[in-house]
């Protein structure tokens, strides 16, 4: 009887573990709707708003590449070119869209000729270095995960 008693219980201690570890993963991996100071819900056909314990909540793209911005660049221009952007590529407007939501813009980069969008009027980029999901950029050469 005692050995039933005890296989009995490491049962329910793994179905447990089993448990907490679902309702955890579920939690981290699931995108947040976050409502900004502006009272906007970042989640729409540009950028969503994930969340992660070290940087908190940022923007990625649709398919959940972190987006990053540039503290050398000013609102609507980027000074990110050359190399810089090799390593930084450019959030880029594939079709110009006749409306976009609120805080999305984009800007006509004077390098490429290419346009680029931007979130409160600052130019978004990639980290080359970066697969779906990573945040390897945050703070390297003046760049920071993009929040909302």
């Amino acid at each position: 009887m005692k050995s039933n008693v005890k296989w009995l219980a490491i049962i329910i201690i793994i179905v447990f573990i089993g448990l907490v570890s679902v309702l955890i993963y579920k939690h981290s991996s699931s995108p947040a709707k976050v409502v900004t100071k502006s009272g906007n819900v970042i989640n729409n056909s540009i950028v969503l708003t994930k969340y992660n314990t070290k940087v908190g909540y940022y923007l990625t793209d649709q398919k959940g590449n972190t987006l990053y911005e540039y503290s050398g660049d000013k609102k609507g221009y980027s000074s990110c070119s050359g190399a810089c952007l090799v390593a930084w590529p450019a959030y880029e407007v594939n079709v110009l869209p006749k409306k976009l939501p609120a805080g999305i813009g984009y800007i006509k980069r004077s390098d490429t000729g290419h346009y680029q969008y931007t979130y409160n009027g600052l130019p978004l980029y990639y980290f080359l270095s970066d697969s779906k999901g990573q945040i390897n950029g945050n703070g390297i050469a003046g760049f920071y995960v993009a929040k909302p």
